[in-house]
């Protein structure tokens, strides 16, 4: 139930109801007041008129902000090899890019303005159906040092960007799950894995190279301001490492983290995303942005409710922007949009993880109520603050105080929560 097909007919024998989901698109140009439409259900075989129903739409006068103009911070961390493997097309082939197309701009019209990129193989272990190779191809020359490929980054960073998402690109990662960066080695003639730690020497060798020409290389293409080192779920001791490791070998490279806040952390990362229900200070987030950072807040397969799993209730995924601006977040960020499990129509589950946690989008692309729903909570959002300088700059504090009230109403402080032990707790 919670796919919304392609389909545009289909047989109902009687005395059965079906759902059809109908989103309306109202031109932006559009003048304010109540529009008349009509839905005709038709029947398949002679287009005759079964039933026409009668729709009124309430066009306001506010306009909604493009996508790519929207303030509320969105992230779903990027998969594209489920695409590549599900469609039986060559990874990084003309095909392959081809098909991801609709999958990127339909994310870039909820919003997404974060590239995923991936740095050395797989940096989630075993938390994936498709493996993700590397963006970049290091290798180890016989003489010691070290040379990169980047034009399959490159292509990838400017696909994304010609699909609408070009903000930010956050690059995985320094601390993979497993620790190991597969790297292939002139003198061995093979790929090699390097099982090493954050306080290892060959770890500081390995990343100091590789972060001098990387920055050297987004330089010369335009993208070093905008582009990220990230880190996903990691310790505050392997971070504060990489982090020193980072800055001693190219001074200002931005980095991010989506895990556990920790106070350390906080004067550190540009992009800072801490687990839901946890909270920053309102001195850290004042200093935040007065450096122009984000500070976002993420559900995971340990957050029970609210979540955007398929058994979750659809109301949950509007819930979570409006949730992220009552708590003064910047945004929202979720661990994954398209990482499919092997038969994503018909089973959403993937080994040990809630049904739904690794994709809201179908093979199709078919959108899910789950994602529809999400969107219109960050329409809401910017509803919201739209709403709040229109009621301060014209001196309606009676308008602001109610709109205010209610959206405190969604602040960690007011509602009831689960706890991933699934108890009920104030």
């Amino acid at each position: 139930p919670d796919v919304i097909d392609l389909e545009n007919s289909m047989a109902i024998s009687a005395c059965n109801t079906r759902p059809v989901w109908l989103t309306l698109e109202v031109p932006r140009d559009a003048e304010p007041g109540i529009y008349t439409l009509t839905l005709d259900i038709l029947e398949t075989a002679t287009q005759a008129v079964v039933v026409q129903l009668t729709l009124r739409v309430n066009v306001q006068e506010n306009v909604l902000p493009l996508p790519s103009e929207q303030t509320f911070h969105l992230d779903f961390l990027l998969q594209p090899y489920s695409v590549s493997r599900y469609e039986n097309v060559t990874r990084w082939s003309n095909k392959h890019f081809e098909l991801l197309r609709p999958y990127m701009e339909l994310l870039a019209r909820g919003g997404k303005s974060v590239v995923s990129a991936i740095l050395f193989y797989e940096p989630w272990g075993s938390q994936s159906y498709d493996k993700f190779d590397p963006m970049i191809q290091t290798t180890r020359k016989t003489d010691g040092s070290w040379s990169y490929d980047y034009s399959i980054f490159d292509r990838w960073v400017e696909f994304m960007a010609s699909c609408g998402i070009d903000k930010q690109i956050d690059c995985f990662t320094m601390i993979p799950w497993d620790m190991t960066f597969r790297y292939y080695d002139e003198t061995q003639r093979k790929e090699v894995s390097l099982k090493t730690s954050t306080s290892a020497a060959e770890y500081k060798e390995l990343w100091t190279a590789f972060l001098i020409s990387f920055a050297n290389h987004l330089r010369e293409k335009g993208w070093f301001e905008k582009t990220m080192i990230a880190m996903d779920e990691r310790d505050l001791t392997n971070m504060l490492e990489a982090y020193n490791i980072a800055q001693e070998a190219v001074p200002g490279f931005r980095m991010a983290l989506a895990g556990h806040y920790h106070q350390e952390l906080t004067d550190k990362l540009a992009d800072y995303c801490i687990s839901f229900w946890q909270k920053f200070s309102a001195d850290e987030l004042k200093n935040r942005r007065a450096k122009g950072w984000y500070s976002t807040t993420y559900t995971c397969c340990s957050t029970n409710k609210p979540n955007i799993f398929t058994n979750s209730l659809p109301a949950e995924a509007a819930f979570l922007p409006i949730f992220s601006v009552a708590n003064d977040f910047d945004g929202y960020l979720h661990w994954s949009w398209m990482n499919w499990p092997e038969k994503p129509l018909t089973d959403s589950r993937f080994k040990y993880f809630a049904p739904g946690d690794t994709y809201c989008i179908y093979p199709g692309p078919r959108s899910s109520v789950r994602w529809e729903r999400f969107m219109e909570g960050i329409q809401q959002t910017e509803k919201i603050k739209i709403l709040r300088q229109q009621y301060q700059a014209s001196g309606n504090s009676k308008a602001l105080t109610k709109l205010n009230k209610a959206v405190e109403g969604f602040s960690s402080s007011k509602i009831h929560y689960y706890e991933s032990t699934s108890k009920r707790v104030n």
